[in-house]
């Protein structure tokens, strides 16, 4: 970010920066605790989740409050003015990834509820272990018939064969590597 004559401009858009990284970091993490609802079937999670959208939607209506004040004491121009229209835009999506993790974890909660997710549970995670293994088997033998062009892809030392495909090949060698931990496949 470039220095302006105002020192205080500067110090506002920093401010700013800084909250919409926290902002960010809370919609991860309640992204992240959706899914772990999910797949652990705990209300006490998904009621986690729900709680901290009451906060990003404070943190989104601070923000933009702060953006309008900023636009109309300096009514920036040019670059500024982007990188402040930049930003409204920004919230409001992590605005929307929030409410869909907690629309996520009401989910959850009402199938905790009713017992339907205990049921379907050992499905749940059944299939995500046999996407696990078809993600492994692709990355780590190349799946038969689709290969990308000639090797594993754990020997692949460069991006090779149809980009959509190689594409998957990767997002899957990438799940692989983090939920084992196995530096082969990054």
């Amino acid at each position: 970010m470039d220095k302006h004559l105002s020192s205080q401009f500067d110090a506002e858009l920093s401010g700013i920066s800084t909250r919409v990284l926290e902002m960010g970091g809370l919609v991860e993490s309640q992204v992240a605790q959706a899914m772990l609802a999910l797949t652990q079937c705990s209300e006490d999670i998904a009621t986690q989740v729900i709680r901290v959208e009451e906060r990003v939607n404070q943190m989104e209506m601070e923000i933009d409050r702060d953006l309008s004040t900023i636009i109309a004491r300096r009514q920036p121009t040019a670059r500024d003015l982007r990188l402040l229209i930049a930003i409204s835009k920004t919230i409001g999506n992590l605005e929307r990834v929030g409410d869909e993790a907690a629309r996520i974890a009401r989910t959850v909660r009402g199938l905790v509820q009713s017992g339907v997710l205990a049921r379907l549970s050992a499905d749940i995670l059944e299939g995500v272990s046999r996407c696990r293994e078809t993600c492994s088997y692709f990355a780590v033998c190349g799946g038969g018939a689709y290969w990308q062009d000639h090797l594993p892809y754990t020997e692949l030392t460069e991006v090779t064969g149809h980009a959509v495909r190689m594409l998957y090949l990767a997002s899957g060698a990438t799940d692989v590597a983090l939920e084992d931990g196995d530096e082969a496949h990054q």
